[in-house]
């Protein structure tokens, strides 16, 4: 990693060629809102060539794209009507957060559950 931006992390792809990783491309799970959350100045990783743009001189990569998509397994796991257990991450007027497993949480309406008995 050359560079840290707001936006993105620079990756030195050789003397003179750098890619740029957005952080909507860093994490399949996880709202990334700068790139020193996830990677390190002077780290090497893992990165998937997402696009080139010679026209504009840029080259997009992405972290999360070289790493299997969690939200690709979730319907074989959990079925609708299923009764899960989980830890509940956020309260909210409209219902819960209830996170299932690292990085997965499921939503549940107020309408559907005795919100008033949930516990933090």
């Amino acid at each position: 990693m050359r560079n840290f931006t707001s936006y993105g992390a620079f990756v030195e792809l050789q003397e003179g060629i750098d890619g740029m990783i957005h952080v909507s491309d860093m994490s399949w799970t996880r709202k990334v809102n700068h790139p020193s959350e996830i990677l390190k100045k002077g780290d090497s990783s893992r990165w998937l060539f997402w696009k080139s743009l010679p026209e504009n001189q840029r080259i997009s990569l992405g972290l999360k794209q070289a790493q299997e998509d969690p939200w690709t397994q979730v319907a074989s796991r959990y079925k609708v009507g299923q009764l899960v257990e989980g830890k509940v991450t956020k309260l909210a007027s409209f219902g819960a957060f209830v996170g299932l497993e690292e990085g997965i949480d499921a939503w549940c309406t107020s309408r559907k559950s005795a919100i008033n008995t949930w516990k933090r």
